[in-house]
């Protein structure tokens, strides 16, 4: 009659030295070997502590109907060169009433997917214009408030810049494109940031220079977190018809980001756990492997107790 295995359970075998012998020292190497080992090969390939992270978000954005314009012009006639401008703040107003022009300005924030969240501003400007000036270059600064909740609760004020310019005299200007924020270090991981909320431009100030472009872009330029707009799709149009308004047409997108974080205490350690015991479980199999084939062979010299006693 045949047989076959009804039951099998793997031999328990042990092997014993004394302390100061050549099979202590080989243990103690192969326990160093398997568990130092793989934190030398994690620390040289991409390190044990991942100290930055990113996410994926889509920031709250909302606008602060905050503007200031400037249009460079020329006389066609006379070849003079001037400008006109207009803002939101009653101060620079005041400094530039010489050359102030009141626009028609239209504006609507959408959401497109329903999410709560405003995905695009459209924003409409009409300039009145004389039918001698040309209008040869514009700038438009626009201020929106940033918020982002995923992690931290962070807070800043950013600001869209609408640039165009020409040798040929415009009649509009439109672009299409996205308010991207740009970071220079990561942001903490929990909290409440708020240090770049402070407004960009001193609306109580009457001296000319806290307007200045020059002077805005550097101050704005010397944040950690902002927001730059990035047009696509730029568009001069001339020949502007006599009597009819210079026209900004812009289409402002606010995607989702990816944001720099610093990694909690929690975070950090679950990603070394998961990258330890990754390569270590390799190391434990090929150090057991190693230890039953010297011991078994006697390549060390070992007292080998069977679980069993001879007949």
């Amino acid at each position: 009659m045949a047989l076959y295995d009804v039951y099998y359970h793997p031999e328990f075998r042990r092997y014993r030295a004394s302390v100061c012998s050549k099979a202590t020292l080989f243990i103690i190497f192969i326990y160093l070997f398997t568990f130092i080992m793989p934190i030398l090969i994690i620390y040289r390939s991409n390190g044990l502590w991942i100290t930055t992270w990113t996410t994926s978000e889509q920031p709250e954005v909302k606008f602060k109907h905050q503007i200031i314009s400037l249009f460079d012009t020329k006389d066609s006639q006379t070849g003079h060169v001037s400008f006109l401008a207009w803002s939101t703040y009653p101060q620079f107003n005041v400094i530039h009433q010489g050359n102030l022009r009141i626009p028609l300005i239209k504006s609507r924030e959408l959401d497109e997917n329903g999410d709560g969240k405003s995905d695009a501003l459209m924003f409409d400007m009409e300039v009145p214009v004389l039918s001698t000036e040309d209008v040869h270059r514009i700038n438009i600064l626009l201020f929106f408030e940033f918020k982002l909740k995923k992690l931290a609760l962070v807070t800043f004020e950013a600001m869209a810049v609408i640039s165009a310019e020409s040798f040929l005299p415009g009649a509009a200007a439109s672009t299409i494109g996205e308010l991207r924020i740009k970071q220079r270090n990561a942001l903490a991981h929990k909290g409440v940031d708020t240090t770049w909320n402070n407004p960009l431009v001193n609306e109580g100030s009457l001296a000319p220079q806290d307007y200045d472009l020059s002077y805005l872009f550097q101050q704005y330029a010397d944040r950690n977190l902002t927001a730059q707009f990035v047009s696509e799709y730029p568009i001069w149009t001339s020949g502007r018809p006599k009597g009819d308004r210079f026209k900004v047409l812009a289409t402002i997108r606010y995607p989702e980001e990816r944001i720099l974080h610093h990694t909690g205490f929690w975070q950090m350690f679950k990603y070394a756990v998961v990258q330890y015991i990754a390569v270590v479980v390799v190391f434990v199999y090929v150090s057991e492997r190693l230890k039953r084939f010297v011991f078994s062979h006697q390549l060390i010299n070992t007292v080998a107790i069977k679980p069993y006693k001879n007949n």
